[in-house]
């Protein structure tokens, strides 16, 4: 049984406030943030596809920080089939590993504030925090050169940081409310993977992940920015997090000489 507590901090790192966050920490009255907005002049835009449409001013620079902290746990097992009359059978193998993060903390610029991305995910806090997540793997290794294995992971919900009271974190105003969006249940996915060694020289693999073919989440892409081409998504998701693919085969083999 291992557990490991964490506690990092970056200082001044090299990022971006986010549009989002100027234009609604201007909103709330930062005269520092408003500088940053070129309303379009023939129609008062914020955003648009050029220059002379309104933009904002979000450069790279050092600013701010960023802190998390959790734990990560660990557990592994054998379980010798003997102790019950079965030892023909082998043994079976047990690992567990999980992390539960207790915060993810920004501050765009010390002393304004800080927001929580923990159990979040939108246009400010990008793609999912799961406040929890873990794998969980079965092996039966069998005395016949053929171990077989099932492993499910899972990621914890998580919850569009739009809907949040937080300043930072309601771009489109607080009250603001995403019903659709607002919510990403949590997430299981099982695997199966089987090996099989012959004659100590060839090793053979095959394997299912995502067994039951589980669709990844579907969030707004366009409209709100939730899960666009940056941000860490793409195609109305998070592909960093989720499984796009779906059910996937794959097989191999070892030759060792």
């Amino acid at each position: 049984l291992t557990a490991d507590y964490f506690y990092i901090k970056i200082a001044n790192p090299v990022s971006t406030y986010g549009g989002g966050l100027i234009v609604s920490q201007c909103l709330a009255g930062s005269a520092q943030f408003c500088g940053l907005i070129h309303r379009a002049p023939n129609t008062g835009a914020l955003f648009g596809l050029t220059l002379n449409d309104g933009y904002v001013i979000d450069i790279n620079q050092n600013t701010g920080h960023i802190t998390t902290s959790g734990i990560d746990f660990g557990a592994s097992y054998r379980l010798n089939l003997d102790q019950f009359g079965a030892g023909k059978f082998g043994s079976v193998d047990f690992n567990f590993t999980g992390t539960y993060t207790q915060k993810f903390e920004t501050a765009a610029i010390e002393g304004l504030g800080t927001y929580d991305c923990v159990g979040l995910f939108g246009p400010t806090c990008l793609e999912p925090q799961s406040k929890w997540k873990h794998e969980v793997r079965m092996t039966w290794n069998t005395p016949w050169s053929l171990s077989a294995s099932v492993n499910w992971r899972y990621l914890s919900p998580v919850k569009l940081d739009i809907n949040s009271s937080s300043p930072f974190l309601a771009i489109d105003g607080q009250g603001f409310v995403d019903t659709i969006d607002g919510r990403i249940p949590a997430y299981s996915y099982f695997d199966f993977s089987m090996t099989y060694r012959l004659k100590d020289r060839y090793t053979f693999r095959a394997g299912v992940n995502n067994v039951f073919d589980k669709d990844p989440p579907v969030v707004d892409a366009n409209n709100l920015g939730i899960a666009g081409t940056s941000g860490f998504g793409n195609g109305n998701t998070f592909p960093g997090v989720y499984d796009t693919v779906g059910r996937s085969v794959f097989l191999g083999v070892t030759a060792d000489f």
